[in-house]
């Protein structure tokens, strides 16, 4: 399948290579089709079946959570089931899908489940071990997708062709900020609240009042799983009416979001992202952001949709933060392989 607009994967980029089209030798549904083959290649008889499934369609490939996995059961196989030697070519899956931020983010959230359980874990319920991989489809044919989910973090990515589909991507950490110890300070998600906070203190007073639409954060982003289509209208304020400088400040946190997957499928949603720039609204709930308060902000557009909210601030236990990107028309690549789905609403069990 030949991409539908070949420039793109490079189009956000300035200077003499503008226009140009990254090779698709090095595009990231290529090189994550070589390591997935790798992976798949590694497993023995049992891991093969729980992790692979042939068929895209799949309704397990909507089967995702950010609660625990005892809550909510995964599909595949968790990470502390796999031998040392087929961890690293997980992880080589991982980098190829990712850019170098995203890929330290997502296993950020993977490492802060050790700080949690050692924090509160009276119940052996968190670890970085459960965290779960399944493929759906064959690695390499024109059609194919992956997975890794667990507490904090679910990445799903999506080939159809020559393209890269990276949502939803969910972004959380507990705790968000390692409290003592030698790593004091260290943060799983260093920007992603920041580049926020620096669009709302650049708005004036009265494009404040339009942009904040609550007091109070709600208690999780409001289109979770199970909740896609939870957001049907626009609130804040839009693009068109901020100026150039806060403009910018806004495009900003979308990379800040976006960029987490590797430079093509990330570049090719920017593209689309800045299709329907003048309908991009930015909201924020609660006060300005601050080590212990919660607050909420959100970016919604024709075609994305980010959220993150501050469950519990770092001034407590090293806060707790939930984050997710979307892209309202092609959630899991469905628009692209011409399939519908829903998307199950995890409920602890």
């Amino acid at each position: 399948m030949r991409d539908e607009h070949p420039t793109r994967a490079a189009a956000a980029g300035t200077g003499p290579w503008a226009g140009g089209d990254i090779p698709l030798a090095a595009r990231s549904g290529r090189q994550m089709a070589a390591a997935a083959r790798l992976f798949l290649d590694s497993l023995d008889d049992g891991q093969r079946a729980s992790i692979w499934y042939p068929d895209l369609g799949s309704s397990d490939r909507t089967k995702w959570s950010n609660l625990p996995p005892v809550a909510s059961p995964r599909p595949g196989t968790h990470i502390g089931d796999l031998g040392e030697g087929q961890r690293v070519l997980l992880q080589d899956l991982l980098r190829a899908s990712t850019s170098s931020q995203g890929y330290h983010k997502l296993t950020g959230a993977i490492r802060a489940e050790e700080v949690l359980h050692h924090q509160r874990d009276r119940r052996g319920i968190f670890s970085p071990a459960y965290y779960y991989t399944t493929i759906y489809g064959s690695p390499g044919d024109e059609n194919w997708a992956w997975m890794l989910t667990g507490h904090h973090m679910t990445v799903i990515f999506t080939v159809a062709g020559d393209r890269t589909g990276f949502t939803p991507m969910f972004t959380g950490a507990q705790p968000l900020q390692i409290p003592d110890g030698v790593y004091a300070g260290w943060q799983v998600l260093p920007k992603d609240a920041a580049r926020a906070g620096d669009l709302l203190a650049a708005l004036s007073g009265e494009q404040q009042r339009v942009a904040v639409i609550g007091e109070t954060a709600p208690d999780d982003v409001l289109a979770g799983p199970g909740r896609e289509a939870s957001l049907k209208s626009y609130q804040g304020i839009a693009a068109a009416q901020l100026d150039a400088a806060q403009q910018r400040l806004l495009w900003l946190l979308v990379e800040e979001f976006v960029g987490n997957a590797e430079a093509d499928a990330a570049e090719a949603q920017l593209a689309l992202v800045k299709d329907g720039w003048p309908e991009t609204y930015f909201a924020w709930i609660g006060p300005p952001p601050d080590p212990t308060t919660r607050y909420y902000f959100r970016v919604h557009g024709p075609r994305i949709l980010i959220e993150y909210n501050v469950e519990v601030p770092t001034a407590i236990d090293g806060g707790h933060v939930h984050g997710i990107t979307r892209d309202p028309a092609n959630d899991y690549g469905m628009d692209w392989l011409g399939l519908h789905y829903q998307e199950p609403h995890p409920r602890p069990g």
